[in-house]
């Protein structure tokens, strides 16, 4: 109670009287945070009539104090090197037309989470929806994404590509990725931060990226040097296997291609070369681990070579 009696000293009053016993009626809450579909949610929901001061409860209004006030604060949002918010200028990277935008349908009830439904606009085919109380479920941590507002170009944290750390439980759910300092991060938002949603985007390949070319048999072959990703990734499935993550993402690159040499002794007669290719990488999270692997990129054919894989 210290960080929120600090940062919200007009509400202060109203915490501790909650919290010793009073009632989320009696806290003040304005037209705006009335408005909010999850607030109606949580208005109706049978846990709240229950028990109106359970903890569940009374996290839900700080959270919702304090993100409100978080809002407020200019100088907590991060920066970039030209002192620009991150959602003020885009990505530079892979980007789609309006064409590619879609509109749908989602509910919590989906997911047996709270039973809140949104019309969600401005999706691309490639993202997940985040909105409101309401996060995709294949939007797990230890994978990477990128964050775009619905309806913008803009990106959160600069356009950077960040592996996820955790989504918080509750209404409005605290999202955070990777910082850069382990005793401080400012890399993170709420659920409900933006009325328009979020579309996330998975992130298996990156510029740069470096492999090994492997014939079908799992002989080594070459060296990979992934040049751009021009389009965006998109994932195909996600199951869970034996207590493991695995999702499977089609993925295409621009990569160089070095050919190793062969098991005789001889430089490969193959000279080095330049492909745009596409294939499905497989990224796995183990049991228990906070970061997901990429392992291969299958499903690629070659010239000269055929059918082939990365490996990672």
């Amino acid at each position: 109670m210290a960080e929120y009696n600090h940062y919200h000293p007009m509400y202060a009053a109203d915490i501790r009287s909650l919290l010793s016993g009073g009632s989320d009626d009696q806290l003040p809450m304005d037209e705006e945070m009335m408005s909010w579909p999850e607030w109606r949610a949580y208005r109706a929901h049978p846990a709240r009539i229950r028990k109106p001061v359970d903890p569940t409860s009374i996290r839900r209004v700080e959270n919702a104090i304090f993100r409100k006030w978080w809002q407020d604060q200019p100088d907590l949002v991060p920066k970039d090197s030209r002192g620009e918010s991150p959602e003020s200028f885009s990505s530079g990277g892979s980007e789609c037309d309006a064409e590619d935008e879609v509109e749908c349908t989602v509910s919590g009830s989906d997911m047996a989470d709270v039973p809140t439904e949104y019309s969600v606009s401005g999706i691309r085919r490639h993202e997940m929806p985040v909105i409101g109380t309401y996060v995709h479920k294949t939007i797990l941590p230890g994978f990477h994404y990128k964050v775009r507002v619905l309806n913008t170009k803009r990106f959160l944290f600069g356009g950077r590509t960040l592996r996820l750390q955790e989504v918080g439980r509750g209404y409005g759910k605290r999202i955070t990725f990777q910082g850069e300092k382990l005793n401080k991060n400012s890399n993170y938002f709420w659920s409900d931060s933006h009325p328009n949603g979020f579309g996330f985007s998975i992130v298996a390949v990156n510029t740069n990226d470096e492999y090994t070319l492997c014939s079908m048999d799992g002989r080594p072959i070459g060296k990979v040097h992934v040049g751009s990703v021009p389009l965006p990734q998109r994932e195909i499935t996600s199951e869970v296997v034996n207590g493991k993550v695995v999702k499977r993402i089609l993925v295409t690159m621009t990569c160089t291609v070095q050919y190793e040499e062969e098991r005789h002794g001889f430089r490969s007669v193959l000279q080095d070369e330049d492909f745009v290719v596409t294939g499905i990488a497989l990224v796995e999270k183990e049991k228990g681990s906070r970061q997901a692997h990429l392992k291969t990129i299958e499903d690629i054919t070659l010239p000269i070579i055929g059918r082939c894989f990365f490996s990672n």
